[in-house]
């Protein structure tokens, strides 16, 4: 949870006169938060010295969110190679810099900021999770960008910053990856409903499915699928027929199917034991939906299939 190295900010060899040290940095231990193929980190660089310091960001294909816990006076910072002047930031101030501008800050003696790195594979897992399409970030009044929502959670994110452990993963997951979301959403570029052929994701069809099989005899409510998806439910019901040719129930019947041939292929076992291994309500349910599916009773198909003198 606790990110064994700094990726985010590192000190840079000088190119101004200032001390560039890596233990003067101020850089806290980050908290690393992983999204379905990449992570997202969270950092605060903290730092009270007598002079300035040069700091910066590898070039990555990521974005970085940065907020003023405390005011920052007027500043030069290069992207890309070219300097320019930040202007006075006041306290909540927040930007969004995208790190393949490679960013180099000569920030002054006292810094407080708090660092929200989001790569790009990770915005794209945040954006399909909210069935969005979102293909970068933009914070529209630079660093004259005031964030309500940033502040009322800097307290929380601050005290987490400096006491999470194990025990806290499950507030320290949510805590991130919430952030991330009002990024996302408040500063994304894009944010169409994003439109899958099909449907659905791959990724919430395969979902969906494993939630449906778990458990045959027990009908998983169909707004709890659906938010597992991250989807209103009228919304997934017709995205899910949409990408498999069968309503949610429908599915759920043919995976009771499989699972009652499964059982009647071959094998002694009663009717009424298969109907209740295979998730029917009772013997007279199965034989109705198996004879309908098949065009045979399930114990014409067990004769078939060399069981039917046990049966």
């Amino acid at each position: 949870m606790r990110a064994s190295s700094i990726r985010t900010l590192r000190v840079i060899a000088p190119r101004h006169p200032v001390n560039a040290f890596v233990e003067e940095a101020g850089v806290s231990a980050g908290l690393t938060v992983r999204t379905r193929r990449d992570s997202v980190s969270l950092t605060r660089l903290q730092r009270s010295a007598d002079d300035g310091i040069a700091i910066g960001a590898p070039a990555e294909d990521a974005h970085i969110v940065v907020y003023q816990v405390r005011p920052h006076p007027s500043h030069l910072l290069w992207l890309d190679g070219a300097a320019g002047v930040t202007g006075d930031i006041e306290r909540g101030g927040t930007n969004i810099l995208d790190l393949r501008a490679a960013p180099t800050a000569l920030l002054g003696p006292e810094v407080d900021s708090l660092h929200l790195r989001i790569p790009k594979t990770a915005l794209e897992d945040l954006a399909t999770d909210a069935d969005r399409c979102i293909h970068g970030l933009h914070a529209c009044d630079g660093w004259s960008t005031l964030d309500p929502m940033m502040s009322r959670l800097e307290p929380l994110i601050i005290e987490v910053l400096k006491r999470a452990g194990p025990a806290e993963r499950l507030l320290v997951d949510h805590l991130v990856l919430s952030l991330c979301a009002h990024v996302a959403d408040t500063y994304g570029l894009g944010g169409a409903i994003r439109a899958h052929k099909g449907g659905l994701a791959p990724w919430q069809v395969k979902r969906a499915k494993e939630i449906i099989a778990s458990d045959l005899a027990a009908e998983t409510p169909l707004v709890e699928i659906a938010a597992a998806c991250g989807l209103s439910a009228a919304h997934f019901a017709r995205s899910f027929k949409a990408s498999t040719g069968m309503t949610p129930h429908g599915w759920l019947q043919a995976c009771r199917l499989d699972r009652a041939r499964a059982l009647l292929d071959g094998r002694a076992l009663r009717i009424s034991r298969v109907a209740s291994e295979s998730g029917f309500s009772d013997q007279s349910h199965m034989s109705r939906v198996f004879k309908r599916a098949m065009g045979m009773s399930p114990r014409a198909y067990a004769r078939l299939r060399g069981a039917g003198s046990a049966l």
